[in-house]
């Protein structure tokens, strides 16, 4: 798990990413806060964390289980870096999607 600031500072050094306003942090656009806490996730198959279930059933558990919000914010071939708002969702997701 990286705070807010970590991450922001691996993903400087990866990928020069400078400032706030980059496309890095569309994500947070529509949360009332931005996400503090952020977790990467392998994938060795080369499907979502949600694991090809559909869409609207991820996000209703999400919106059921989830105290805060969270929101991917990065995604390739074999991980995907989430974002949340709230550090004790972090265990309940990735017990679930994990």
């Amino acid at each position: 798990m990286l705070t807010r600031k970590e991450f922001k500072n691996y993903f400087n050094i990866k990928f020069d990413i400078v400032g706030d306003n980059h496309p890095l942090w569309i994500p947070d656009h529509d949360l009332a806060e931005p996400c503090q806490y952020f977790v990467n996730f392998p994938i060795p198959t080369s499907q979502h964390v949600w694991r090809g279930g559909e869409k609207s059933e991820f996000w209703l558990w999400c919106d059921t289980n989830l105290y805060g919000e969270t929101r991917c914010f990065s995604s390739s071939d074999n991980s995907e870096w989430w974002g949340f708002t709230t550090k004790d969702d972090i265990v309940m997701f990735v017990l679930k999607w994990s």
